[in-house]
């Protein structure tokens, strides 16, 4: 089984990045830890040896947008799973997850905001599920 024991949060929101964290530590994820902004993700990721087993990414952030964070983490080898989060228009979500699937990221869902627990359900695998392999709107 491929347990998810480390998570990285990237969202400029205080409220998604708080419910995100209630929903993986009831869920039974041991680290979760967040980043308020790109800039501070690609601190931590340094800082991170093999970073974490998931990454949950906001595209729309000041500074750092979630593009330019996609872009990173395909430069850095990221490996581990990714779901992406945003609010954005259509348009901008599917470019995203296209970027993605291009820089050959480990992409297992995303999730449209506002987060409801339905949709962190669909999107994020507990602690002991394998990878999803659908995306959720």
């Amino acid at each position: 089984m491929n347990q998810i024991d480390t998570v990285l949060i990237v969202d400029d929101d205080p409220i998604a990045r708080a419910i995100y964290q209630s929903h993986l530590t009831n869920a039974g994820v041991r680290s979760v830890q967040e980043a308020a902004s790109g800039r501070e993700a690609v601190q931590m990721l340094a800082q991170m040896p093999g970073g974490p087993q998931l990454l949950i990414l906001d595209l729309n952030m000041p500074e750092m947008d979630g593009i330019e964070m996609l872009k990173h983490l395909h430069h850095i080898g990221y490996a581990g799973r990714l779901v992406i989060g945003s609010a954005s228009h259509r348009a901008n979500q599917q470019s995203a997850l296209k970027l993605a699937e291009i820089y050959g990221l480990n992409l297992i869902g995303f999730i449209s905001k506002p987060l409801t627990k339905r949709k962190l359900d669909e999107a994020l695998p507990s602690p002991q599920e394998q990878p999803m392999g659908q995306l959720t709107g």
